[in-house]
């Protein structure tokens, strides 16, 4: 049935300026300075404490957990950084989701809301979200506090940013040389492509040696060799971050609005006040031609089952 909406405005129009690099930018630069923090504080102030093994040999560096859950300090920063930056990295996989979502379409001529053009960037959304939940999960519970749920967390982060990388770099030699109509502007560039290959391969290579000199390091209980674990551990960290970092490059241009809609009319609710009288709130988000929404008017979006508003791509409502 249709859908009406009513009362809606704009409640900030960023299509000027490129806000999705400081967003981005952020979003990366947060865990990889609160994870050099956390490592430094734990060296410095733990010392021996944080850089014993059960083997009592030598070791120079913390491994994560060590650096980061053992301590109320060091677990609130990353915990508070991982928090925020999966927050604005939500936002940043909603910029993809309609990025990827317009060229495929252009690209494939998928109008069928079943087709490969709505379901390949809602799976890269939903794997990102995994990701980023995963992610969440493994920062706030540390093994200590429940390590069933930790080990879950760490493998479910794995193999999510595993597929999500593969999906990603798949969609991008897609999809790097289309424009969207009415602009000029490439998703990835052949540069950017490159570098992600890149990050991939060391993300996937960093995971491979972590896991050798780990288990060198328990059956052989040799020096540093939990050093060399750590260092692997990091490359881990950076790399995976790296990674979401090139959204700096691919999104940098990409105008933002947001509106703020009242209220949703729909014929088939039932209410006190009456059928179709529902109230909702929420957040759509457009990217494209803010300045032309603004001209067409809010007041008056109508949104059928059989003809959905191309620019808005994403949207969250709470039901009052």
């Amino acid at each position: 049935p249709p859908v009406t909406a009513v009362r809606s405005r704009e409640l900030l129009n960023m299509s000027s300026g490129s806000w999705m690099r400081p967003l981005a930018l952020f979003a990366s630069a947060l865990p990889a300075a609160a994870l050099l923090a956390c490592v430094c504080i734990a060296v410095h102030y733990r010392g021996e404490g944080a850089l014993a093994t059960h083997c009592r040999n030598v070791n120079r560096l913390p491994s994560i957990s060590a650096a980061v859950g053992q301590r109320s300090l060091e677990k609130r920063i990353w915990s508070v950084s991982i928090a925020v930056s999966c927050a604005l990295r939500l936002l940043v996989a909603a910029a993809y989701r309609q990025e990827i979502a317009a060229r495929l379409s252009a690209t494939w001529r998928v109008s069928d809301s079943c087709g490969a053009a709505s379901l390949i960037p809602g799976a890269h959304f939903g794997l990102g979200c995994l990701e980023l939940a995963s992610l969440l999960g493994l920062s706030v519970i540390a093994s200590t506090d429940n390590y069933a749920v930790h080990r879950n967390c760490f493998i479910t982060f794995l193999l999510s940013s595993f597929a999500y990388m593969l999906l990603h770099l798949w969609v991008a030699s897609r999809i790097r040389s289309k424009f969207i109509a009415g602009t000029q502007r490439v998703l990835v560039t052949t540069r950017c492509f490159l570098a992600k290959l890149l990050l991939l391969s060391a993300y996937c290579a960093s995971i491979l040696l972590a896991v050798y000199f780990y288990a060198r390091h328990q059956a052989y209980c040799e020096d540093m060799m939990y050093t060399y674990f750590a260092v692997a551990e990091y490359a881990v960290v950076y790399a995976n971050i790296l990674f979401h970092f090139t959204a700096y490059y691919d999104l940098g241009s990409l105008p933002i609005c947001l509106v703020l809609t009242r209220e949703f009319k729909f014929p088939s609710c039932k209410t006190a006040s009456g059928p179709g009288s529902c109230r909702y709130w929420g957040f759509l988000w457009l990217s494209h031609s803010c300045q032309h929404q603004r001209r067409t008017g809010y007041d008056s979006l109508d949104f059928a089952a059989e003809q959905p508003v191309s620019a808005v791509t994403h949207s969250i409502f709470v039901g009052l």
